[in-house]
């Protein structure tokens, strides 16, 4: 607060809880992932495997495009509709466009923390999760003692949370090499179920 100012940390903090709501859109899918991860690799079926992470990227990669969209939509008009002070009109839409990019590609980068889930590795998911969080704060305090401002904030908040998510996918891709990378075709009875 005493780095950033009463306004923006105000705004910081809105975007940021408003950027949470974007978790309604989950509707279940991580459990679902966590629940078929584990039943098919109980079964040692990697074909059914397979199937569920690729039909769990399919459906987080359209519901990341909605975010990102609705993202562009909110940025546009974002200083009436919070009725931001003037001399923040051209910042707040890259702010809102920044978390809305961060959120669109976490959605399905996300499923490989759904995957570790599903092997019954916490160790490994908390491993990162406290990795994250570190050198989030320790970024967070080095952008404010730099006099970065919100954008500085907004970008480090990206760059960190990607570097999160791509070390979750590479450790998960670790544990499961038989899911071949490149997604085969979508059954539709897995995409009902997940």
């Amino acid at each position: 607060v005493h780095g950033l100012g009463d306004r923006d940390y105000g705004l910081w903090v809105l975007l940021f809880s408003f950027a949470g709501y974007f978790g309604i859109i989950d509707q279940g899918i991580r459990p679902s992932i966590v629940r078929y991860v584990s039943r098919a690799r109980a079964a040692r079926d990697d074909e059914e495997l397979a199937h569920t992470i690729h039909g769990a990227l399919l459906l987080y990669l359209v519901v990341g495009l909605l975010v990102f969209v609705a993202s562009e939509v909110l940025a546009t008009y974002v200083p009436y509709w919070l009725r931001v002070a003037p001399d923040l009109h051209a910042i707040a839409p890259m702010l809102v466009r920044i978390v809305g990019a961060s959120i669109a590609v976490g959605l399905p980068l996300g499923v490989y923390g759904g995957v570790l889930s599903g092997l019954q590795r916490y160790d490994l998911s908390n491993a990162l999760g406290i990795v994250v969080s570190i050198v989030r704060a320790v970024g967070f305090a080095t952008v404010i003692a730099c006099h970065g401002g919100l954008l500085g904030l907004a970008w480090m908040a990206f760059a960190v949370n990607t570097a999160g998510h791509l070390a979750t996918f590479w450790t998960a891709r670790r544990l499961v090499p038989e899911v071949p990378l490149l997604p085969r075709p979508v059954r539709r009875d897995v995409m009902l179920r997940i």
